[in-house]
């Protein structure tokens, strides 16, 4: 029996081509289930029109939750494409764009529970390396944790997203940071340390941000904490090709 071996360079790309086909795959039979859950939701929302307050809040949550995981299982594809060598790098993408795609998927629930975003730190034009969608997704990731955040914060405290973008030396830095409840630390210690993506100590709403600093690797970037900001506040780092265009009007 030949045993097969492979050099350090070539490992380093069998690893990620691994993993990437991994994920699609995981990806593509979670999606299809997916479905499934969305349209008996919706058949069942016509049914009992009406008949049942409580039953339509809880058919409303059983969407809402399935379309949450199906933009996770779209930023999992994403990292698959990039592990696999599927998706090149992209022309760059206008972050202030990226950002309103991500802001209308979450916008009504936003308003829901009263919570403010204030996007002015956002130029009217900010030019990011990344592909667009995957900046979307890490916006809309950052805001679905802010959310969850801000929903368990009392209202007297104001609920309130933080969104801006600068230029740091050669890097395109992105912030969101809210005004709601704190990562207690043992979880902040746990959040992004290199240990596989589904880490059973940590909460299951941890997943997206996980996710959305996998992303950011993807393309030779970072997402961090602000350890000033006890969990509060995100930095997201994208290397080269931002160019700054006007100002928002």
């Amino acid at each position: 029996m030949t045993r097969l071996t492979l050099d350090p360079a070539e490992r380093a790309l069998a690893v990620p081509a691994g993993l990437g086909r991994l994920a699609a795959a995981v990806a593509h039979e979670v999606n299809n289930e997916l479905a499934i859950i969305l349209f008996s939701s919706e058949e069942l929302e016509d049914e009992l029109k009406g008949a049942s307050p409580r039953a339509a809040k809880l058919i409303a949550r059983i969407s809402e939750t399935a379309v949450r995981v199906g933009n996770i299982m779209k930023g999992i594809q994403a990292f698959a494409e990039v592990g696999s060598g599927g998706r090149s790098p992209q022309a760059p993408a206008d972050a202030r764009l990226a950002f309103a795609e991500a802001q209308a998927f979450i916008s009504r629930r936003y308003g829901k529970h009263g919570i403010e975003i204030d996007d002015s730190g956002l130029p009217g034009k900010f030019m990011v390396s990344v592909d667009r969608e995957e900046l979307t997704l890490v916006f809309l990731y950052l805001l679905v944790h802010s959310l969850d955040s801000l929903r368990e914060s009392p209202a007297s405290d104001g609920r309130r997203v933080l969104v801006s973008a600068s230029q740091d030396e050669a890097d395109a830095v992105i912030v969101v940071e809210h005004s709601g409840l704190a990562i207690p630390a043992a979880e902040r210690a746990r959040l992004f340390a290199p240990t596989m993506p589904l880490d059973p100590e940590l909460p299951p709403r941890f997943l997206g941000l996980r996710a959305a600093r996998a992303l950011a690797a993807a393309r030779g970037g970072d997402l961090a904490l602000d350890p000033a900001a006890d969990g509060r506040r995100f930095v997201a780092r994208f290397p080269g090709g931002l160019q700054t265009l006007g100002a928002r009007g």
